[in-house]
């Protein structure tokens, strides 16, 4: 399940609530930002830890995009998660550091610095088999898609 999945197709099972905005066309990642620091947060926050206000972090959509920090494939996942599948440390364009499953991933294509961008994918299934949807991010090339 990519990007491009139109909200009436969007999954209602999510792995944390606030992270994604699936409410128009286009599923968008949501952090926060402070607006006395500047400084932007994901995933979102109602305090702004670096200026140690309460309840004054906004939310605000991100781009989306970031690149790979560092990464690893995990062989035997835990009961619930599929096997392979690659976690990296994504540092997105606005500055905040995530650590997230890849979704479309060769490990012999991915590098550190690759570009990625946000898609809504399953990242594991729960007790009663159902699949629990979150963000995810998808490895690209400089001009867009890969």
């Amino acid at each position: 399940m990519t990007a491009a999945k139109n909200v009436a197709q969007m999954p209602t099972k999510w792995i944390w609530d606030g992270l994604v905005d699936s409410s128009g066309e286009m599923p968008r990642l949501l952090g926060s930002r402070c607006p006395s620091c500047g400084n932007t947060f994901y995933p979102p926050v109602k305090d702004c830890p670096t200026e140690v206000l309460q309840g004054k972090a906004e939310s605000v959509a991100l781009s989306g995009r970031g690149r790979i920090v560092s990464f690893s494939v995990i062989q035997r996942g835990l009961p619930g998660f599929a096997s392979p599948y690659a976690l990296a440390n994504i540092e997105l364009e606005e500055g905040p550091t995530c650590i997230a499953q890849l979704e479309d991933w060769d490990s012999a294509a991915l590098t550190l610095g690759q570009p990625v961008e946000f898609v809504v994918g399953v990242i594991r299934t729960d007790e009663d088999g159902d699949a629990v949807f979150g963000p995810k991010f998808k490895p690209t090339t400089e001009g867009g898609q890969a």
